[in-house]
């Protein structure tokens, strides 16, 4: 995870992740990686629809958003993170997209990474 300052600029996102195609290499893997500027005026610990602060909002989305592209593909092959239909509420949408990590999916990861 990249945090960064904007210095000033204005960042393009609120946060991003690069997938495992374009990831950094470590352990023979391509991994995630999230980047996120951290000092724009909406990154901040004002509550933001359910969460504590926008920051954490917006760090629990990148941080779901890397755990998907990471059990997506080889060698675990997992159904992707998608959210239930309809749902827009951040902390909704978060738990929906958490609730869809299977047990199967799990223990593929427990087993493949001891």
């Amino acid at each position: 995870m990249i945090l960064w300052e904007t210095a000033g600029n204005p960042p393009l996102l609120a946060g991003g992740t690069w997938g495992v195609a374009d990831g950094v290499y470590k352990g023979g893997l391509y991994r995630p990686y999230i980047t996120i500027p951290v000092d724009p005026w909406w990154y901040n610990n004002e509550p933001s629809e359910g969460f504590s602060g926008s920051a954490a909002r917006i760090m629990t989305h990148e941080i779901i958003n890397a755990i998907n592209a990471k059990l997506e593909v080889e060698p675990y092959n997992c159904l992707p993170l998608s959210p239930d239909p309809g749902v827009t509420y951040a902390y909704d949408y978060e738990a929906s997209r958490l609730a869809k990590l299977t047990d199967d999916c799990y223990l593929r990861y427990v087993e493949i990474n001891r």
